[in-house]
């Protein structure tokens, strides 16, 4: 399993913008994943806004996908 962390700083991630376009690629593209990762985020903040690259990770490795998600992005 690849550190997420890691993996944000490897291909510098937290510049500005970048965060923006993973997730608009994931709503456009893997609206199930995004929808999971909205979940998450309801259950753990108790609010329904969007959420992070992170819990976008974590959908996809519950799903069992989440080389798939390291490949995207």
């Amino acid at each position: 399993m690849t550190d997420f962390n890691e993996f944000m700083e490897k291909y510098d991630c937290y510049q500005d913008g970048v965060e923006d376009r993973i997730m608009e690629f994931f709503k456009s593209n893997h609206q199930e994943y995004y929808f999971d990762a909205k979940k998450l985020r309801d259950e753990r903040e108790g609010d329904s806004g969007e959420p992070s690259p992170s819990e976008m990770c974590e959908a996809f490795e519950k799903a069992g996908k989440e080389e798939l998600f390291y490949e995207i992005v």
